[in-house]
């Protein structure tokens, strides 16, 4: 019995390292055709690498030149920024300018408008009267074809006047009513 003991156990360990042989054989192959693969795959990612490099460096010369774009838009972006506060500024203040000049400006120029016109009214007002005056003196004063003695003095002294009294301070009282009037109207317009 010891012997077939041996032996079984002989047989056994030569099946078993058979089937360890077999088995390191089959891993031989399996590991063979996956370092094939492995191969095949590492050619793969070579050739990958090979055609990505440019694409790489394409990306990341776009990257960077869309940086230096990005960078030199903010930079004109805060220029454009600025530049359109100072213009609104400006046109504000222009505004304001020409708001304070018409508010300062415009009473004393009306004024100056209403009395120069007001002037110009009186004075014409003024010839009117004095030309009037004249041509009354001219139909009121008698035309005389004749010779006649007469005593200088009295007449001054017992003189009618046949015409109306146009005296020069009631022409002046109505040319002054006139202008005053005048000022007026032009300040309740105002």
């Amino acid at each position: 019995m010891a012997d077939t003991f041996i032996i079984i156990s002989v047989i056994l360990q030569i099946l078993i390292i058979g089937v360890l042989i077999g088995f390191v054989a089959v891993l031989i192959k399996l590991i063979k055709a996956l370092a094939e693969k492995v191969e095949s795959v590492s050619d793969d990612v070579m050739d990958l690498k090979t055609k990505a490099e440019p694409l790489i460096e394409n990306a990341n010369k776009f990257l960077s030149t869309a940086n230096r774009i990005a960078s030199a838009v903010d930079k004109n972006m805060d220029t454009v920024t600025s530049t359109v506060k100072n213009v609104k500024d400006t046109v504000t203040k222009v505004t304001e300018l020409v708001d304070t000049v018409r508010e300062k400006v415009q009473p004393p120029v009306m004024e100056t408008v209403a009395s120069v016109s007001g002037i110009v009214k009186g004075v014409k007002v003024f010839f009117d009267a004095i030309k009037s005056k004249r041509e009354e003196r001219k139909s009121y004063e008698p035309e005389t074809d004749f010779e006649i003695d007469y005593d200088e003095k009295y007449l001054k002294n017992h003189k009618k006047k046949d015409y109306p009294d146009t005296s020069e301070y009631s022409e002046l009282d109505n040319i002054n009513a006139e202008l005053n009037e005048l000022r007026k109207k032009i300040q309740q317009t105002d």
